[in-house]
């Protein structure tokens, strides 16, 4: 497809039969004609799109059978022009049909017509013999300069300078599929300066030979960044594994934080209400202090009321030993005489003050006694 608009062919040819319709390349496409290209030896058959200018006079004064003759044809689509170069020296031009493109998709046969397109024609009226060395397509339209240069050295590489645009490849056509009586051949092309080219072959062995040191300290420093790779990838994985092992106690940390933050809220909040309750108790504490100075003052003022008795009974109870009391009913009457000394005594009322009974109650306010004892004192 890159050669439907613009192109060029160059070839070397060597003309070994004689005759006048033999073509040496034919492109032909199904969808277009059977000539849609194609070049003869001897220039009567030049034709493109089917037509073409005759010019077998100027094409065989420039060739000779047995000889090797330079041959380029260029065409573009944008300006119709198709140019004929023999030896480096343009010989034709001719304007192709408006609006008309190389058909794609055709075939390439050398040394034949093709007839119907893609099918070799079988009659030997235009079979090519001869050679042909170096035949190349370009997708660009060479220049007049380009073609003299391709056209000086047979046997020079010149063709290579053009690697860019050069789509088939004369190597390449070489190992395409080959019917009738096609052979390779020497090209006549001889290898010269050959002690230079021997010193260019030392000098390309050396040169190999530092190539694959290099290549073998290449591969040192490879081996070596890549165990240093390995082992940073393992130091990276244990790095990773450390800090998800990091962030797992972090996380239970700030967990921990947190319920040891709402437990010192709480606790806090507990202590301000101890604090609260110890300050009212602390208050209560004093109010019973003071309450209990103020009850034992009063004690004390009583004890020194009731200490007021008789000395010379040992003790007030003993008076129920008497014979007014021991063995007889104790009375309202004769509680009164005792009410300003003993509490408890209303309990006994109608209750024969006995032996045991009077012990009890000497027993039980024995402290008044103690206490009057300790006023004497």
């Amino acid at each position: 497809t890159e050669l439907a608009q613009k192109f060029s062919v160059c070839s070397w040819v060597r003309k070994l039969v004689s005759g006048s319709s033999n073509l040496w390349l034919s492109y032909g496409a199904s969808s277009g004609i059977r000539d849609e290209f194609r070049m003869s030896d001897t220039g009567g058959y030049n034709y493109m799109f089917g037509s073409g200018n005759p010019i077998e006079s100027s094409y065989t004064s420039r060739t000779s059978v047995g000889s090797w003759h330079h041959v380029c044809i260029t065409w573009q689509y944008a300006t119709r022009e198709r140019l004929l170069y023999v030896n480096g020296e343009q010989i034709d031009s001719y304007t192709t049909p408006s609006g008309r493109r190389l058909a794609v998709g055709g075939c390439l046969l050398l040394g034949n017509d093709q007839y119907p397109a893609c099918t070799v024609d079988t009659s030997t009226s235009e079979v090519f013999g001869g050679e042909l060395y170096k035949l190349n397509f370009y997708s660009e339209v060479l220049n007049s300069t380009s073609i003299q240069q391709l056209s000086e050295d047979r046997c020079a590489d010149t063709e290579v300078e053009f690697d860019s645009i050069r789509v088939i490849k004369w190597e390449d056509i070489l190992l395409q599929t080959r019917s009738g009586n096609v052979q390779n051949i020497d090209s006549g092309c001889t290898i010269e300066d050959l002690p230079d080219m021997e010193e260019d072959l030392q000098q390309a062995r050396q040169k190999i030979m530092e190539l694959k040191l290099e290549i073998q300290q290449a591969n040192i420093r490879i081996n070596t960044t890549s165990t240093q790779l390995e082992t940073s990838q393992l130091k990276l994985a244990e790095t990773q594994e450390h800090l998800n092992s990091t962030k797992e106690i972090l996380e239970t940390t700030r967990e921990n934080l947190v319920t040891k933050t709402t437990q010192l809220a709480e606790t806090k909040y507990e202590l301000q209400v101890m604090g609260n309750n110890l300050t009212h108790t602390t208050e209560a504490l004093a109010t019973k202090t003071t309450q209990l100075a103020d009850i034992r003052q009063e004690l004390e003022v009583a004890i020194n009321k009731e200490c007021q008795v008789n000395r010379t009974v040992e003790s007030t109870w003993d008076l129920l030993y008497s014979p007014e009391f021991s063995n007889e009913i104790l009375t309202v009457e004769k509680l009164q005489y005792f009410t300003k000394n003993i509490e408890k005594l209303s309990y006994f009322v109608g209750v024969r003050m006995t032996d045991k009974i009077i012990r009890f109650l000497k027993l039980y306010h024995g402290f008044r006694q103690d206490a009057c004892e300790d006023q004497g004192d």
